[in-house]
Formats: structure tokens, C-alpha cells, sequence
């Protein structure tokens, strides 16, 4: 990095006892007794590189120096300025910048609150919040949303709803509190698991190694097996001399122990895809992407592939859950089609651990639910127009009533319940048998009397008909609707 002199600044002083160089290559002179009241974070320190830019850099001094404030007239240079103060536990420079953000919530409430939760700051996300469900702007996008978890934008989408607040009166909009959303570790077993393997599996006495998961339990293996698997665990492999028992120990025997953050089914699920005899239970969609994440994590190439390949066959799950777990790991195809088979639920009413553990952005809860207004939306247009109905079929409905109206008579109370049914924007909830049966049950009879053809039998057989009709265009509508990808600026492994 060369360094710049040329950025005009009021830090140039000869008598400066400490120098920053910003990322960009701007250097800054100070002095220690100025920052060391600002904080104890610059103590002892004479040549700071700084990850900051320039202009951030002078932000901050200019907040710390008896000279003019920065201008800081947009809402990017005060959030870039506060995570700086708040990164080097500048206090003063954190409240005023702290301040100044608080000012953009009348004008950016859903950019303020995105903010305040990457930073966690819960009482600006609360101020925040408030200012979005009084603008009514909850189903609106920031980019910011890409940077925080799902669970904060749930939370959001919760506030101000009576039976929320009831239920948790003091829940934060920044973290999970189990207390409040039930959130626990996502992907994680259940702590009874037992691993699936003969008892002799992981006891044999030509180990040379142990792997201890979080759970205590003693995996013992080979070194030359697992340096095939992951180079990364043998990496972990304590060198001679005491370590701290955190990281790493010695059995009884004096086998190396390594001390892993994954349970027992995840050390298991792992070991048993390596293993000649191992028999991996796959079956399981918490599991697999427990495993997954462990995989990933230690470099496991062939594990990554079979848990991923075993991902993509889960169809019968939660798609909520699904959807979750494909854009965590950038599973497009199977994003697409768990969006699909979640058109049949409401998206924002049950909360997920993985809204908070599981690697999704807001902007990817987001997007699904930006993808269900629209999937309605397509199908509703539907019951407003004629258009789509094919010419025999505006033919048949035009003549088949005697002197009740432009429209076969069961015509207009069919889309009426049609059009409440597509809540859920699928063909098959517009010829349910409960749909048609409450047709022909309210219309048919009660018209029998007025000899109107179609009541007749065939009357019937031709709603029955135009139902299916009606049923494949809203599927081909809703199959014309494109579901978002993450945005680039996602998180790691949020993306396709």
C-alpha cells in the first residue's frame, strides 16, 4: 500500500506522537494524549494501520479534536462512523453518531432499523420499529437487510401486533431470546443421539487419535483415515507439551484428543461417509445440515458432495425449513421448488431457529415473501378479468344462463370463493371439493326453482370442468413468477 499526503485534512501536525495510515493510504498525525481520552483502545500505540477509509478515519478524529464536527449529511457516512467508534470504544464518538443515525428514522425508519440490528443497538431498533409499522413500510427492501439475520426482519414483521406483545412483552428485535421467539442452536440433534455404528466401531485399539464432541462423546480414529477426510482436523492435532484442556487434550492412554464445537451426530454423520462400514443416517434435514456445516467448515470435499446430493432429495419437510436450509448452502433448484410448495402456508406466522442460526439474510426472507405477494397477486388478477378464458369456454358461459345475468348463474359466487381460496396461490385451491360442493350446495339448489339450465346436472359438470380450467392457468401464471436470488452482498453460502 503506498502512502498518500495529498488528502487535504487538518491532521498534519509536526508535534503528532502517533500516526494512522487509513486503508486507502491517507496518513493521519495525532496525538496519544487526545485519543487516550477518547479510548484506552490507542494506549501504548505510536503506527496504527487502520481498516477504515480515509474519509471515516477523519470522521472520527474530527469527533475526538476541539475543531469542526464532520458534516456526516448521509445515513452511509454515519453508519460507516459509528461501526468505527464503535470498533475502537470511542465513547463520545459513539453517542453522537449514535444520535445522528437516530435522526434518519423519520425519513429511512426500515434503513435505521437494519443498521441498528447489525450493530445491535436495541433501543434504536425499537425507536426504529415503531416508525415502520406507523409508516406501515414493513414489506419494503434495504439493502441493508442482505447484512442482518432472518429472525431481526420477523421480528420486525411481529411488532405491534396485540398477540405478540402479549405473549412476549420484552423480546429484542436484535438477537433470539428463548424466552421470547423459543430460539434455539438450528441444526442441531437431539442430545439423546445415540451413533448408529456397532459398539466396536470407534473403539478399536489401533487408534491413534480421539475425536471429543461437545457432548462429551470419544470418537477414536485414525490419523492417516482422517488426514485423507480433512487436513483441517488434523491440523488440530495438539503438539507436544500441556494445552489448555479447551482445545485440546490427552486420553488416559496418551492419544491425542481433539476437542470439536460439533456434537456426537454430527462427528458421527461425518466419520460414518469416510468410513468402509459406516452406515450415515441421511434422513433428517436438521442433521444433514448440521453435518453439512462441519463439513464445510473442516474442508470435508466428499462429504460436502454426498451431504449436499442428500439435501437436494428431501421433499416431503417443512418447505419453509427446506427454503432456509438450500439458500443457506446455494441450492437454487431446490430454493425454487420449497418456495413453490410454501405458496400453501403463511410465511411469517411460525418462527425458525434458522431465522437466527441458520445463515439466512433478511433480504433472503425477504425475497420469499416478496415472491408469495406476487405469486397472489398473478392469481387474483386472474379473478378480475376474462381474458385468459378460453373462447369456448366465454361461448359456454354466456348462453348457459336463462335470463340471470351476462354469465352462466354459478359463474360470479364460484370466482368469489375461488378468489379467497388463492391466499394460498395454487391450481389445486380452486377445485377443492369443499369449494365446489358449497357452489352447488348455496347456488345450484337454491336456483333449481327458477328452471335455470344451469343448475341441470350438466350445470354442474361444467363448473366441475371450468374449475380445472381455472386450476391450470393460476399454476401457469404463478410459474411465470421469477423467485429472487440473494443478493450478492448476502452473507457467505446465502447465495446462488
Amino acid at each position: 500500500m503506498s502512502i498518500q499526503q495529498s488528502k487535504a485534512h487538518p491532521f498534519t501536525k509536526p508535534n503528532a506522537d502517533v500516526i494512522f495510515t487509513s486503508s486507502d493510504g491517507v496518513q493521519f498525525r495525532a496525538h496519544k494524549i487526545i485519543l487516550s481520552e477518547a479510548s484506552s483502545f490507542f494506549d501504548g500505540r505510536s503506527c496504527i494501520p487502520v481498516t477504515e477509509t480515509s474519509t471515516v478515519l477523519e470522521n472520527l478524529l474530527r469527533l475526538c479534536y476541539p475543531i469542526d464536527d464532520p458534516l456526516l449529511v448521509d445515513i452511509e457516512s454515519v453508519r460507516a462512523t459509528l461501526e468505527a467508534a464503535m470498533k475502537y470504544d470511542m465513547q463520545e464518538a459513539i453517542k453522537l453518531t449514535k444520535t445522528r443515525l437516530i435522526n434518519f428514522i423519520h425519513t429511512a425508519p426500515l434503513r435505521v432499523y437494519a443498521i441498528a440490528c447489525r450493530l445491535l443497538l436495541e433501543d434504536v431498533a425499537l425507536a426504529s420499529a415503531n416508525e415502520v409499522v406507523r409508516k406501515k413500510v414493513q414489506a419494503g427492501f434495504v439493502p441493508e437487510m442482505d447484512e442482518i439475520p432472518a429472525g431481526a426482519y420477523y421480528r420486525l414483521l411481529q411488532h405491534g401486533k396485540e398477540k405478540w406483545s402479549i405473549l412476549f412483552p420484552r423480546y429484542k428485535f436484535c438477537t433470539a431470546e428463548p424466552s421470547s421467539a423459543k430460539a434455539t442452536a438450528s441444526f442441531q440433534p437431539t442430545p439423546s443421539f445415540v451413533p448408529k455404528l456397532d459398539a466396536s466401531f470407534f473403539a478399536l485399539s489401533a487408534a491413534d487419535l480421539i475425536l471429543r464432541s461437545s457432548n462429551l462423546v470419544d470418537f477414536r480414529v485414525h490419523r492417516a483415515f482422517l488426514g485423507v477426510a480433512s487436513p483441517a482436523l488434523i491440523a488440530k492435532i495438539p503438539p507436544p507439551g500441556p494445552l489448555p484442556f479447551s482445545l485440546s487434550s490427552t486420553s488416559k492412554a496418551d492419544i491425542p484428543v481433539i476437542v470439536l464445537e460439533e456434537d456426537s451426530q454430527v462427528v458421527s454423520t461425518l466419520l460414518q461417509i469416510y468410513y468402509p462400514n459406516g452406515r450415515p443416517d441421511l434422513g433428517d434435514l436438521q442433521g444433514v445440515c448440521g453435518a453439512l456445516v462441519a463439513a464445510e467448515k473442516y474442508a470435508m470435499e466428499k462429504a460436502i458432495q454426498i451431504l449436499r446430493i442428500a439435501l437436494e432429495s428431501f421433499n416431503d419437510v417443512d418447505p419453509l425449513r427446506l427454503y432456509f436450509a438450500a439458500c443457506r448452502f446455494g441450492l437454487k433448484q431446490l430454493a425454487i421448488r420449497a418456495a413453490k410448495r410454501s405458496l400453501g402456508k403463511p410465511v411469517d406466522h411460525a418462527y425458525y431457529p434458522e431465522l437466527d442460526s441458520g445463515g439466512v439474510s433478511a433480504g433472503t426472507y425477504h425475497r420469499l415473501m416478496d415472491y408469495h405477494r406476487k405469486c397472489q397477486s398473478a392469481a387474483l388478477a386472474l379473478t378480475t378479468t376474462r381474458e385468459w378464458i378460453l373462447p369456448d369456454w366465454l361461448s359456454l358461459l354466456d348462453r348457459r344462463c336463462s335470463g340471470h345475468g351476462e354469465h352462466a348463474c354459478w359463474f360470479n359466487p364460484y370466482m368469489k370463493k375461488a378468489k379467497e381460496a388463492l391466499v394460498h396461490p395454487f391450481g389445486s385451491s380452486v377445485n377443492t371439493n369443499t369449494l365446489i360442493s358449497s357452489i352447488v350446495e348455496k347456488q345450484f339448489l337454491l336456483n333449481r326453482s327458477r328452471d335455470c339450465a344451469c343448475t341441470s346436472s350438466e350445470g354442474i359438470i361444467s363448473l366441475l370442468k371450468f374449475s380445472e380450467h381455472f386450476a391450470q392457468e393460476v399454476d401457469r401464471v404463478v410459474g411465470q413468477v421469477k423467485l429472487e436470488p440473494p443478493c450478492a452482498s448476502a452473507p457467505p453460502n446465502d447465495l446462488w
